[in-house]
């Protein structure tokens, strides 16, 4: 019987490689506006309980129109205005030859990494919102995941099946039909792809666990 050598060497932690150098592309320009619609529908929706009361309930008229109420539901209306743009701009995607990553957050900030050899399938989903402005969603399972374990939003229709595409390449199902949300309009959803997806992962894909960063 032979004798396998092994080695479990310490590794210094100034020899880790940094990834704090990764390359960040930016999610599509109409990102903000899109928030900032869908911020500004619920901030009308939430007005709307404040103007039934004051016509359906004249008790409370008086204590409805007070600066007090009014003035603070101002501010945050209005600093959507400006948070939307830094939230937008503070989030994006990164490719490597061998894994994907995303970033988010301004005050509590995430990077979650993702091995494409882990990858199982990916869904492209749209909304009526997202829609509306021409953007989708990528979302990635992992094996055993019942939920996606990396998110990507606001990608164009082109730039998320071009994305989706390259990806199940690289985790080695180039034939897999493109899974996506019954919203997405069937002239902008991406074409389907012939073919049956295989069963099995490459037999030397290396089974690497996703990895996120929460950086308080």
């Amino acid at each position: 019987m032979s004798k396998t050598d092994f080695s479990n060497q310490a590794v210094a932690e100034p020899s880790i490689p940094s990834a704090s150098g990764l390359d960040y592309e930016g999610l599509a320009p109409t990102y903000a506006r899109t928030m900032i619609t869908e911020w500004v529908a619920s901030f009308i929706l939430l007005a709307l309980v404040p103007v039934v009361l004051y016509f359906f309930r004249p008790e409370l008229r008086e204590v409805l129109v007070k600066w007090w109420i009014w003035t603070p539901y101002s501010v945050l209306l209005l600093s959507v205005f400006v948070w939307a743009p830094m939230v937008a701009k503070s989030r994006g995607f990164s490719l490597r030859e061998h894994d994907i990553h995303y970033k988010s957050g301004l005050i509590w900030r995430k990077a979650v990494s993702l091995p494409f050899n882990r990858i199982q399938h990916v869904e492209l989903e749209s909304g009526p919102l997202e829609r509306l402005f021409k953007l989708s969603t990528l979302k990635f399972f992992t094996a055993g995941g019942g939920s996606a374990d990396m998110r990507i939003p606001a990608l164009t229709f082109a730039s998320a099946s071009k994305l989706r595409a390259f990806v199940l390449e690289k985790a080695g199902r180039p034939d897999e039909p493109p899974a996506h949300n019954s919203d997405v309009p069937p002239s902008d959803a991406p074409s389907a792809m012939t073919g049956d997806a295989p069963n099995d992962t490459p037999s030397d894909a290396a089974d690497t666990p996703s990895v996120t960063h929460d950086n308080g």
